[in-house]
């Protein structure tokens, strides 16, 4: 008769990694998990329209972009360009990049839609970088935003 013991332990272990794929998949796609709006962004008088994933909640905002290897395509609306996070009024926020692959920009908005500090975050720091603001929006470095642009969030009168 021959011992079982090593197939069954090879069907648990191809179980766990499976789990593990399925956890680690799920975690690399923001699209579910967060709300998705537009946004207009004004600079030099000139207004570009954009879509941005929405976190409002603690876990989202805890969540943010840790282990995202891209911006992701905001359940396929166009213009993709990040994440907003939106606090409930204006307040001191602090921002950092633990678990956070890509280099990001952070924009801190005040309640009148103002863009203030404007940080190129380095991935994997633990450094907090606060600011006081309404809501933060993080961008690839790459994204155009300055202090004094304007963004407008419709749905909660910026």
């Amino acid at each position: 008769m021959r011992n079982k013991k090593p197939i069954i332990m090879a069907i648990i272990a191809a179980l766990a990694l499976s789990a593990i794929a399925l956890i680690v998949l799920n975690q690399n796609s923001l699209d579910g998990t967060f709300s998705v709006e537009n946004i207009t962004i004004i600079r030099s008088g000139m207004m570009g329209n954009f879509s941005v994933y929405v976190a409002t909640t603690t876990p989202q905002q805890t969540r943010g972009y840790m282990y995202q290897k891209a911006i992701g395509d905001c359940d396929g609306l166009k213009g993709c360009i990040g994440m907003i996070f939106v606090f409930p009024g204006q307040s001191t926020e602090c921002f950092w990049m633990e678990n956070t692959i890509m280099p990001l920009r952070q924009s801190w908005i005040s309640n009148n839609g103002v863009v203030g500090l404007v940080y190129n975050a380095t991935p994997y720091s633990t450094n907090s970088i606060c600011s006081a603001g309404r809501m933060v929006l993080e961008t690839l470095q790459n994204f155009s935003i300055s202090p004094g642009d304007e963004v407008i969030m419709h749905s909660i009168g910026t």
